[in-house]
């Protein structure tokens, strides 16, 4: 007896919930942001990173957020992918007699000194100056972790944020 009353309960909440759902029900189209099937297999479309060659004059990007790691103002085709056997971004960004300084007009920004394997923390508290080793720490080695290259695409979902130098209002 308790079988069949569980078995026509358990009819009559699948037939409550299947009505419900025939009334507002969404197709796989209205699913997600493409507004294509879930079935399909779309292509993503082709774009370029585009930027110039690495130390052709590239301009600082503005940053994306306070406190966000530089952008990468060039192209980075051919310079990836980053291995702990290949990384070609050190070859001009790894300049520990600059870290911590501004790097002159049109030069590689340097590494800054939290990047390489022994950063001097609490130095600054102690009134001497950061130094740097000659090795980048493992845990900052592969820059696109972090550093993203700009491509040119459409947006997918329009947004109206705002980078901080936009909100501060400066170009």
């Amino acid at each position: 007896m308790k079988t069949l009353t569980g078995t026509i309960s358990l009819l009559v909440v699948a037939s409550i919930f299947n009505n419900a759902l025939a009334e507002g029900r969404i197709t796989d189209t209205e699913i997600g942001l493409s507004k294509t099937s879930v079935f399909d297999t779309p292509a993503p479309s082709a774009f370029d990173y585009g930027g110039t060659a690495p130390g052709a004059g590239n301009e600082l990007l503005p940053a994306s957020y306070d406190a966000a790691p530089p952008q990468i103002p060039h192209s980075v085709v051919g310079l990836t992918p980053i291995t702990a056997k290949s990384n070609i971004c050190a070859g001009c960004h790894v300049q520990p007699d600059k870290a911590g300084k501004k790097a002159d007009n049109g030069q590689p920004i340097p590494v800054p000194v939290s990047h390489y394997d022994a950063p001097a923390f609490g130095k600054a508290e102690a009134g001497l100056a950061p130094t740097a080793s000659e090795k980048l720490s493992g845990s900052r080695f592969v820059c696109t972790q972090c550093h993203r290259p700009q491509a040119k695409v459409d947006q997918l979902v329009q947004s109206n944020f705002e980078t901080a130098a936009e909100r501060k209002g400066v170009d």
